[in-house]
């Protein structure tokens, strides 16, 4: 394995994982390649995109994994997660299309999943929350998010949206701001699910991810 470039947050490690075309395989949990120890776990993958190159078609996949257990010191499960992209290459095109119908497939979202609402303070946080949005819109394109984006306007704007929208539409709400715009409809209404992206941390019930 051989990493080629390291860059910001904007654009994502990317490590190559050798010349070797061999024989992947993809179930609902992994991705893996016999001839080696590659093993990408679905939990911890974004997506996936065809790429070109001058020895044949690669699939770069998109990661968002945490550091592995007692690196940097850190338990399993506490460490920050990064954006790495995993290059595979293909022996060729027909391998490729197979090798990305496969993740795709893995991956797809269940049936009927419904749009996401995105409610921006830019204020909140102190005046962070654009720049923390900069950072996770992206990875929730990635995901394949079909989103819809608010920015509130004055304060109490928040409420009057999440009681005059239809919420049956939403999968779930995320909350790009400090805690008030949170705590301001927390409580009174009714929702399946709340993903909020505060302080740093894309959190969806229990679950916490951190850019850095």
């Amino acid at each position: 394995m051989s990493i080629i470039t390291t860059t910001s947050d904007a654009s994502p490690e990317q490590v190559l994982l050798g010349s070797d075309a061999s024989p992947y395989t993809v179930s609902n949990e992994l991705i893996c390649r016999a001839s080696d120890d590659l093993r990408i776990d679905l939990a911890d993958v974004l997506g996936a995109t065809v790429a070109s190159a001058p020895k044949g078609p690669q699939i770069v996949v998109h990661t968002f994994a945490r550091a592995a257990a007692g690196c940097c010191g850190k338990k399993a499960g506490t460490a920050a997660r990064k954006r790495r992209d995993v290059v595979l290459p293909c022996g060729d095109a027909e391998q490729a299309t197979k090798l990305h119908g496969a993740i795709a497939k893995a991956l797809s979202p269940p049936a009927g999943r419904k749009k996401f609402l995105v409610l921006i303070n830019p204020f909140g946080g102190g005046g962070k929350a654009p720049r923390v949005w900069k950072k996770l819109e992206p990875l929730l394109r990635l995901a394949g998010l079909e989103l819809e984006v608010i920015r509130t306007e004055r304060a109490g704007h928040a409420s009057e949206l999440v009681t005059s929208l239809s919420l049956g539409e939403y999968e779930a709400i995320l909350s790009v701001s400090g805690d008030g715009l949170v705590r301001r409809y927390r409580g009174s209404h009714s929702i399946s699910a709340r993903l909020t992206y505060d302080g740093g941390h894309f959190s969806r019930r229990s679950t916490r991810l951190s850019t850095g």
